[in-house]
């Protein structure tokens, strides 16, 4: 944490995957800070809380340590990035109003909530994950994409506000078929791209 601290503000891009000594830094001095990637990381709330104004996007997958942090502050956000994480519905009720793409993917902490806040929203993922019919029927109206494949928690929910609504994924499977859960990430075109380091980072769809 103590290096991470004294990290120069000319940063733009920070990738912190896999790093299991992290936890409380923070980085709210990096006011050029575009992009973070903690995907694996040990990294906290409280960290997550400090996080710099400027950043548009946030890789915090599989991160076991976080849940009901709050990023409410950072109103230049377009995506984050929660898959496999701890992450929990009071967490996600204050995502700021400026994110376009969510991934909630084999989120089982989450259930019912609220995301009619976000009016910019064009994509979410909450495959496999604990999401509720309640939380689906106050989906913001300018949705475009929802992945629900795998979800074992709704049924009935109601979407006819979704006007502007061009695909969904809605599709069962039996949790105990490890080949037909292996199959349902090929279901939507998984892209990869690489960034500047080579590194790959895994995109929604």
């Amino acid at each position: 944490d103590v290096a991470i601290n004294n990290f120069p503000e000319s940063l733009e891009k920070l990738n912190l995957n896999m790093c299991e000594k992290i936890l409380a830094f923070n980085i709210n001095h990096l006011v050029n800070l575009r992009e973070i990637y903690c995907d694996s990381s040990a990294i906290t709330d409280t960290a997550i809380n400090t996080m710099p104004v400027s950043l548009k996007r946030i890789d915090s997958r599989s991160c076991k340590n976080i849940s009901d942090f709050n990023i409410n502050h950072l109103v230049n956000l377009k995506e984050i990035y929660c898959s496999r994480s701890s992450i929990t519905d009071s967490a996600i009720n204050n995502f700021p109003a400026s994110l376009e793409r969510i991934d909630l993917s084999v989120c089982e902490n989450i259930s019912d909530f609220d995301i009619s806040h976000l009016v910019n929203l064009k994509e979410i993922d909450c495959s496999l994950s604990g999401v509720t019919n309640s939380a689906i029927n106050i989906f913001p109206d300018f949705l475009e994409r929802i992945n629900l494949r795998g979800c074992q928690n709704i049924s009935d929910f109601n979407i006819s506000h979704l006007v502007n609504l061009k695909q969904i994924n809605y599709i069962e499977y039996d949790p105990n078929d490890g080949d037909e859960y292996e199959s349902l990430g090929e279901e939507w075109d998984l892209e990869e791209d690489y960034d500047d380091d080579d590194s790959i980072i895994d995109e929604l769809w």
